[in-house]
């Protein structure tokens, strides 16, 4: 993302367009925004000391955007875990009641497939959590 920024402006944009839900992690997850202020924005300010872009407040941001709109791939055993940004899926509207499937495929892009027809005009929904998990967390 920090190539992006310098390099790629309109990119960058685009990217700054997204949720980053900075609030909620913050007073939610204080153990996560802990973890992402030690191992991330620590060590991201140390190696770009110069750059007074990039404070706390800022990463944390970049972070968010991030950790708020990526997918979880696969990883074989022992590479530990990735996840991708996409952004048109990331674009897609949530509901509980879906008209897709989001199929993650081997060469790590994902395809959303329609589980019904989809009328012209019509709302294309996804769900970015399993139906398995609690509605507050949906």
């Amino acid at each position: 993302t920090y190539i992006l920024m310098k390099e790629h402006q309109k990119l960058w944009e685009i990217y700054q367009s997204f949720y980053s839900h900075c609030d909620l992690r913050c007073e939610e997850g204080s153990e996560l925004w802990k973890f992402h202020t030690e191992h991330s924005i620590r060590i991201f300010q140390e190696i770009f000391n110069d750059d007074n872009d990039l404070s706390e407040s800022y990463l944390h941001r970049i972070i968010g955007i991030m950790y708020t709109n990526s997918v979880n791939l696969e990883c074989p055993p022992g590479y530990g875990e990735i996840s991708g940004f996409y952004p048109t899926y990331a674009n897609l509207n949530h509901s509980c009641t879906v008209n897709t499937k989001t199929v993650k495929l081997s060469d790590n892009t994902i395809e959303v497939r329609a589980q019904r027809k989809i009328s012209e005009g019509e709302e294309i929904y996804t769900q970015y959590v399993g139906a398995d998990k609690p509605t507050r967390i949906r």
